[in-house]
């Protein structure tokens, strides 16, 4: 298998005139709204006799008139023309890295009380979301429904395997029964869990369905609130959500739609909501929120607005969102939004700027299926336009993936984004990911760094080819800007055929998540061909190959009267150059300082070519020749002290033996700070005699105490 990661060529000299940040005409208009009363939902049984409905269209929801998707099948034809597919080409540029390992894999299914799992099949399109929480519950939203896993346990969260939408925004019916589009994340600074959906697809019956869950398991209920879809009564309605979690709101994009109207005119612009995220885990009595609305750059709406999440913990109260010239054959421009602070700021802005990047993205064609006509630009998967599908914002840079066509095969593939400094004066480069014989759709992408300065991340995505049956896969991308071969989540079963002709949907989202406490995991949840050629819903865990995490080991030689003791540092792992200063001296290249006496701190920073970095306080111990034990009292007959001079910090172990090495083993793998300890022990149980306290540090003996006990 072979990966390649292709640049387009910059677009000649006007691209490299535009390649700075454009600050122009930046507009948008903002009110605040308060939601009607809250609805308590407390069971997640599916009540007996309970009839579900959907009524399912190729593209549903959509604008009357001319379709979006008529529009999207003239652009691939153009496309096509421009760039005509290739076939057994050879990728270039293969990087060497340890492939991902996956575990803890497979399909959505249902257990009967027999026993028997059945597979549970999405909806058309599936719309996979996941959330997955630090205590281990595993949730799954997709179109229409919710439903997951107590990974600690291995059991369903709901009885049926699945639990519709419908009855979770019952409450909130108005005059439609139409919930689909799920969204659900999970909160890390409050344990629990968001699930947003949308409701209707007209004016009179849109509405923007929120859930708080009551507490960090789903199962234990949700406080449910609606939005309205149309909140400028001027006949729109809400499509094409998105949510992040900043630390104290819940932020939800999505886009305004004119009924009656054909693609050309029915888009009305992007709107986006700030909502009190406490109040709702709360179950307070309604909804404090602020809605942005007419977002212009120069004049033009800006489309498909998307939130961008934070990598690691949602501690910052700003946000970043992107958008993007979605229909274009090809296009280099990317806008940066910025909300700025909190909804009842009177001082927060939404800024809008457009970026250039050195490599354009397009409009990509169909995914291939064994049963597709490759001569017939509309048969296969959809892979809708090239919007951006997903990103994350880390420290000093933000990263972002896209549908794209690949100039290489002129199939569809992922567009990898990533910006620098954001805050200051940005710039964006891209980089297009395709293969040799798959096509890659709806892509998404998480971060899996442990220090902020880290820029690794997961990217997870469809795939699907004319021999390979529809799954899901992913790679990783390393702190060094490398990519990893393609790993295989699932591999499809068969083709999927749940639409009239050669037409399937793929999509429209595909769900990824780090798994907050442990760096490194990732939980994925995909597409899946099933081998009655339905679509369905595949989760895994991921975990990220070996990086270049920084780390270090310290060692120093101990102090003397004549303060010759030195301070020693060895760098593990992290990029070139790697630079040392002790005692907030000058940098350099040298890991060694010297001259140090008994007592000492100095100050040890270490910091690499990602300006990744890392310090510590160490501390020269004291060392007196004519100390035979740092116990007392000698001897001792209920209370033995012992005085610890630790010479960096570490995990402490504490042994006492008796002289015929029979030991007892008093603290083991206890983490402890640089500096003076004192170790009590209650020895009045033991045996009069001669014993040998040791204390070891990070797995090495620090020192032995001869210790006399009545």
């Amino acid at each position: 298998m072979t990966l390649f990661v292709q640049r387009f060529l910059l677009l000649g000299i006007l691209g490299l005139v535009l390649n700075a940040p454009r600050l122009l005409g930046q507009t948008a208009q903002s009110r605040h709204f308060r939601s009607p009363p809250v609805q308590r939902i407390t069971e997640h049984v599916v009540p007996e006799g309970y009839v579900e409905t959907q009524l399912q269209a190729i593209e549903a929801p959509r604008p009357d008139g001319e379709s979006v998707r008529a529009h999207l099948m003239r652009l691939r034809a153009e496309q096509r023309k421009r760039i005509p597919p290739r076939e057994g080409f050879s990728a270039p540029n293969k990087t060497a890295m340890d492939s991902l390992s996956v575990s803890n894999g497979k399909y959505l299914f249902r257990t009967l009380p027999n026993g028997i799992e059945i597979p549970l099949f999405g909806g058309v399109p599936n719309d996979n979301s996941l959330a997955v929480s630090d205590g281990g519950i595993l949730l799954l939203a997709f179109n229409s429904h919710i439903a997951g896993y107590d990974l600690n346990t291995g059991e369903d969260l709901f009885d049926l395997g699945k639990y519709p939408l419908g009855l979770i925004g019952q409450a909130f019916n108005g005059p439609s029964n139409h919930f689909y589009d799920p969204k659900v994340a999970y909160d890390p600074l409050r344990d629990r869990f968001v699930l947003a959906f949308l409701r209707g697809n007209t004016p009179s019956g849109s509405g923007v369905m929120l859930a708080f869950s009551q507490s960090n398991d789903p199962r234990d209920g949700w406080n449910v609130y609606v939005l309205p879809g149309n909140p400028l009564n001027n006949d729109r309605w809400t499509d094409f959500p998105t949510i992040a979690i900043t630390e104290s709101e819940l932020i939800f994009t999505a886009n305004f739609i004119i009924p009656g109207q054909p693609w050309q005119t029915g888009f009305d612009g992007s709107m986006i909501w700030q909502i009190g995220i406490d109040a709702g885990y709360a179950g307070d009595s309604t909804l404090d929120a602020r809605l942005w609305y007419d977002i212009k750059h120069n004049g033009r709406f800006t489309r498909n607005v998307h939130a961008v999440q934070h990598g690691g913990h949602p501690d910052r109260k700003d946000l970043f969102l992107l958008s993007n010239r979605n229909f274009s054959l090809q296009n280099d421009t990317l806008f940066l939004l910025h909300l700025t602070g909190e909804r009842n700021d009177p001082d927060t802005r939404l800024d809008v700027q457009a970026l250039i990047s050195d490599t354009p993205y397009g409009v990509p064609p169909f995914g291939r299926q064994s049963d597709t006509d490759t001569s017939d630009a509309g048969s296969g998967f959809d892979t809708n336009d090239g919007r951006v599908l997903g990103g994350f914002f880390v420290n000093d840079h933000l990263q972002f993936v896209s549908n794209t066509v690949d100039p290489q095969s002129g199939r569809s593939a992922v567009y990898h984004g990533l910006i620098e400094d954001p805050y200051g004066s940005p710039s964006v480069r891209g980089q297009i990911i395709g293969h040799e014989r798959l096509d890659f759709g709806y892509p998404n992408v998480a971060w899996t760094g442990t220090e902020p300065c880290e820029r690794q991340s997961m990217i997870g995505f469809n795939h699907s080819s004319p021999m390979d049956a529809a799954g899901c896969s992913a790679l990783f991308y390393s702190d060094l800007g490398t990519y990893s071969p393609i790993t295989y989540i699932a591999r499809g079963e068969a083709h999927v055929d749940r639409m009239s002709g050669g037409y399937e949907r793929w999509g429209d989202y595909f769900g990824l998540q780090r798994v907050y406490n442990r760096p490194g995991e990732v939980w994925a949840s995909g597409y899946y061909g099933h081998s009655s050629e339905d679509n369905g819903i595949y989760s895994a865990r991921i975990y990220s190959p070996d990086t270049l995490h920084l780390d270090w080991r310290i060692t120093n030689t101990g102090g003397n009267a004549n303060c010759e003791a030195s301070v020693e540092v060895e760098a593990i792992n992290g990029t070139d150059p790697i630079t040392y200063s002790f005692n907030g001296g000058p940098a350099g290249s040298s890991n060694r300082s010297t001259g140090h006496c008994p007592g000492d701190t100095i100050l040890v920073q270490m910091t690499d070519g990602s300006l990744c970095t890392r310090s510590e306080k160490v501390v020269i111990p004291l060392k007196d020749p004519g100390l035979t034990s740092r116990a007392y009292p000698v001897p001792a007959d209920d209370l033995l002290i012992s005085r610890l001079l630790l010479p960096a910090s570490g995990t402490v172990d504490v042994q006492l033996s008796d002289l015929n090495g029979r030991e007892l083993v008093l603290i083991s793998e206890r983490y402890a700070s640089a500096g003076a300890h004192e170790l009590q022990m209650n020895v009045a149980h033991l045996s009069a005699g001669t014993y040998f306290l040791k204390v070891f540090l990070n797995g090495k003996e620090l020192s032995t105490d001869k210790v006399l006990i009545n």
